[in-house]
């Protein structure tokens, strides 16, 4: 089994699960991560635009509610698709979603997109070169890239991968911020829902892996976002609401295409 074939495997089976945590009414997606990407994105009017790694629908939908054009999810997972599919259904959305290769993004034609959202998936890379060059080759000139990434510091305390079977033990989670080999961990959300323990593979990458490989790819880099958990975490969830500000678990980064 590849790289890809074993991510693809292990979001199918935390596909259900992750549906239910990402839309609870207290999740980090919901109340610190999206409402950080519609200040950068704003009005999305007009706009022909991509969720690449769109998971389950979640940011999806959230793209729709800034009414783009056109609007295309894109998800390695079959599983995540067939979710977005049945929540399309519900909704009565006008998103259109596929199966295929974020990376590469090979689905896409060339130069036919304004702007491209992503949503903490550029970690499952072990390399950031091929999806922003990706990005630049499927966006028109000045199109926009906005990409919602694992903060850096949080990564970089993902546990190394031990063996394909081992589970790491909590201690393991330490923070090895120029160690990019491949790391091996529980999703802390799985902790938070009921079913087996399922580990995932991804990778770590610093800021400067980020703004190296996205200027080299043609991208001016115009916005960057710390965003801060709300006041009512601090109210309702004191130890969340301090560990997040302690090590966040997102940053942001705008982008406009500027050469290609």
């Amino acid at each position: 089994m590849n790289r890809k074939e074993e991510i693809q495997t292990q979001w199918d089976r935390m596909a259900q699960r992750y549906q239910d945590f990402v839309g609870g009414e207290f999740s980090y997606s919901r109340m610190i991560e999206l409402p950080a990407a519609a200040a950068i994105l704003e009005d999305l009017s007009g706009l022909q635009v991509l969720d690449a790694g769109c998971g389950s629908g979640h940011s999806t939908f959230f793209l729709e509610s800034l009414n783009p054009k056109s609007l295309l999810g894109i998800d390695l997972s079959p599983e995540m698709i067939a979710l977005a599919e049945r929540e399309k259904a519900q909704r009565s959305s006008l998103a259109q979603f596929q199966v295929g290769d974020c990376e590469t993004l090979e689905s896409v034609p060339t130069q036919s997109v304004d702007v491209i959202f992503s949503s903490t998936m550029t970690h499952y890379f072990t390399s950031l070169t091929p999806f922003f060059n990706a990005c630049n080759r499927v966006l028109k000139l000045y199109g926009r890239l906005v990409i919602s990434v694992i903060h850096p510091v949080y990564s970089a305390q993902y546990p190394l991968e031990i063996s394909p079977e081992q589970l790491p033990a909590d201690e393991e989670w330490t923070v090895r911020y120029l160690d990019r080999r491949t790391r091996g961990y529980l999703q802390p959300w799985i902790e938070y829902t009921a079913g087996e323990k399922i580990k995932t593979t991804s990778f770590h990458h610093t800021y400067s892996d980020y703004f190296s490989a996205l200027s080299n790819a043609g991208f001016q880099l115009t916005e960057l976002v710390e965003p801060e958990p709300p006041p009512a975490f601090q109210d309702r969830f004191p130890e969340r609401y301090e560990a997040y500000r302690a090590i966040p678990t997102f940053a942001l980064l705008g982008m406009v295409k500027a050469i290609g």
